[in-house]
């Protein structure tokens, strides 16, 4: 189960289409969703596993990017809290990241508490969604209370 990384949005695509899907990642919820729209984007990439994944976008600030998520009915709960977390893991250790962002529409519950569960502050909010971050000094700290080092 765990994320490999891709640039090609096939697998994703047939998982945000997914009829129980397709209506929480916006716009009418009825037309096609291209995500290799995003992945064709200078430096995005996707990280993605059986049940569904993350396309990453770079943002304007050093280090940033914005993330999607998609994940099939299979694949929520525990599950997508998994692939969540060995996501910031790969993006902060292996990717370079400084700070992730997203957002989720006020209506979503279950992507509410998954980004309150992985860590996430909400910044700011609009009339539809509420928009989150995760910096890597915070990923840090939340990593290093949960691995207590021995004091020599």
């Amino acid at each position: 189960m765990s994320l490999t990384r891709t640039l090609d949005a096939t697998f994703l695509n047939g998982v945000a289409n997914h009829p129980e899907v397709r209506p929480w990642l916006g716009t009418d919820g009825e037309s096609f969703a291209d995500l290799g729209v995003l992945l064709a984007l200078p430096g995005a990439f996707a990280l993605q596993n059986e049940h569904g994944g993350f396309v990453f976008t770079p943002t304007n600030e050093e280090g940033g990017y914005e993330f999607h998520t998609q994940f099939l009915p299979e694949g929520r709960g525990r599950k997508a809290l998994a692939a969540s977390l060995e996501a910031e893991r790969m993006m902060f250790e292996n990717f370079g990241a400084r700070v992730l962002h997203t957002y989720v529409p006020h209506d979503n519950a279950a992507a509410f508490g998954l980004v309150r569960i992985a860590g996430f502050t909400r910044t700011h909010e609009d009339e539809a969604n509420s928009y989150w971050a995760l910096t890597r000094a915070d990923w840090q700290a939340r990593r290093d209370r949960a691995s207590p080092r021995m004091n020599a």
